[in-house]
């Protein structure tokens, strides 16, 4: 006689972020009043503390993430970058073709600044004592920065959700936690029906801000004229002031509405499709939560001239984690450690200078 005995069910640890606006703003503060007092020397200094704050808040299964890197490789990283791009910048007074040459340089360097970015940042983060590790090659990274740009660029866009399946490909495909190596299955597809929905999102969203801001045109000009036609309304009026805000805040409304609804269902389909060894991950982000968030700190830091900044990233920062899960058989205590090495954070610094989504 045999007894059937069920399969242990799957032991669920979600992220938990502990930080807070209030403990947050002094760190923040001094970093910008050193930052600029030095003339932007303390910045990597400011940037080391910020990023320790946040991994330090942030939690999973009992224990925080840590962040390693240096200010002073930082700092290098950041003279490196700045160095780059003011090359950039100033051939552009000197002459249009040392111009193309100087976005050709930068064009066949930037996939290895992008490499030693991820690098730098996996291996300066930890949970637990067990640092993370990217091993991307150098083949994958041109390909991605530099061979499916030019790609996307000549297709007019079309190649673009392409792009960005095979950057997410590379970034999760070839990181690691300790020894134990992250994998990632998604299709591109998903990706494309993705970007069609967001233009759909968008140009209905467009039609709807242009009827919109008509109608409150009319309105508005009605209530303070008598006129209801705004075309008649002088620039500098109360009219004309109240109906450029709402066109200001409608175009932001729109641009944080498509950004959120990316961010939400590629964030979604990215990390179900990412595995470390048995565990899984769920990203149960939304995008109207992320909008709504989005928009309101956007909208605050502006009214507050910038004093909601750290209460807006602490904000949004705990929403982000806290809509992750990670689920898996056993613990994370069974991952093994790797032994840590000294990555240069030029590419690190890079990335930052020029906006790019480099967060793992």
């Amino acid at each position: 006689m045999t007894t059937d005995v069920a399969a242990p069910a799957p032991r669920t640890e979600p992220f938990a972020f502990t930080g807070s606006g209030r403990d947050y703003f002094p760190i923040w503060l001094t970093n910008v009043v050193f930052s600029v007092a030095t003339l932007g020397i303390y910045s990597a200094w400011a940037k080391a503390r910020r990023l320790r704050y946040f991994y330090r808040h942030t939690r999973l299964a009992g224990a925080g993430f840590d962040y390693h890197g240096r200010p002073a490789a930082l700092l290098k990283g950041r003279v490196v970058a700045v160095a780059l791009f003011g090359l950039y910048s100033l051939a552009g007074y000197v002459s249009p073709w040392l111009t193309l040459a100087s976005v050709a340089g930068l064009a066949t360097v930037l996939p290895w600044l992008a490499a030693r970015s991820f690098r730098f940042r996996c291996r300066n983060t930890s949970h637990r004592g067990v640092r993370f590790n990217f091993n991307g090659s150098m083949r994958s990274a041109y390909g991605g920065f530099l061979g499916l740009p030019a790609l996307a660029l000549v297709s007019l866009g079309l190649m673009v959700p392409f792009w960005h399946h095979r950057l997410k490909r590379y970034q999760h495909g070839h990181s690691a936690y300790g020894r134990s190596a992250f994998g990632f299955f998604g299709d591109a597809d998903p990706f494309y029906a993705i970007y069609f929905s967001a233009s759909l999102l968008t140009i209905g969203l467009g039609i709807a801000l242009v009827v919109g801001l008509g109608l409150a045109g009319s309105l508005v000009t009605l209530a303070l004229t008598g006129s209801a036609n705004p075309t008649r309304v002088e620039p500098g009026s109360a009219a004309w002031v109240i109906v450029f805000s709402l066109a200001i805040v409608g175009y932001l409304a729109v641009i944080t509405a498509v950004q959120a609804f990316l961010a939400a269902r590629i964030g979604r389909h990215v990390w179900a499709h990412t595995t470390l060894g048995r565990t899984r991950f769920v990203w149960r982000i939304e995008a109207p939560r992320l909008f709504v968030i989005r928009l309101t700190n956007l909208l605050l830091t502006v009214v507050t001239l910038g004093l909601y900044r750290p209460f807006a990233q602490v904000r949004l920062a705990r929403y982000l984690t806290e809509a992750f899960v990670v689920v898996g058989a056993g613990g994370l205590d069974a991952f093994e450690a790797l032994p840590a090495g000294d990555v240069g954070a030029y590419g690190d610094e890079a990335m930052e200078f020029l906006d790019f989504d480099i967060g793992f």
